[in-house]
């Protein structure tokens, strides 16, 4: 089990936000606000058994003042659960 947090920022303040893409999704000339909000996330796994692993991952975002700013600024909520088969 391991868990962690994450913060993130723009780096200047004449930039936006981008998608993995590079797609904008949210553009910075709305807002002078540099921080975008935090992650927290909690990660489990399990070896059952020598091929196969159970893994399960949660995270809550935590939505900062340049979300807000820009649109819809809500915190969002992510869960996955996966088993591994490996041979």
């Amino acid at each position: 089990m391991s868990a962690e947090w994450d913060f993130f920022w723009r780096e200047s303040l004449d930039d936006g936000l981008y998608g993995v893409a590079l797609n904008l999704v949210r553009s910075g000339q709305n807002s002078r606000e540099r921080y975008i909000g935090s992650e927290a996330i909690a990660n489990f796994e399990w070896a059952i058994q020598r091929h196969i692993s159970l893994s399960a991952a949660y995270s809550h975002f935590f939505a900062g003042p340049f979300l807000k700013d820009t649109g819809n600024g809500k915190d969002v909520d992510y869960g996955s659960m996966w088993l591994t088969f490996r041979f």
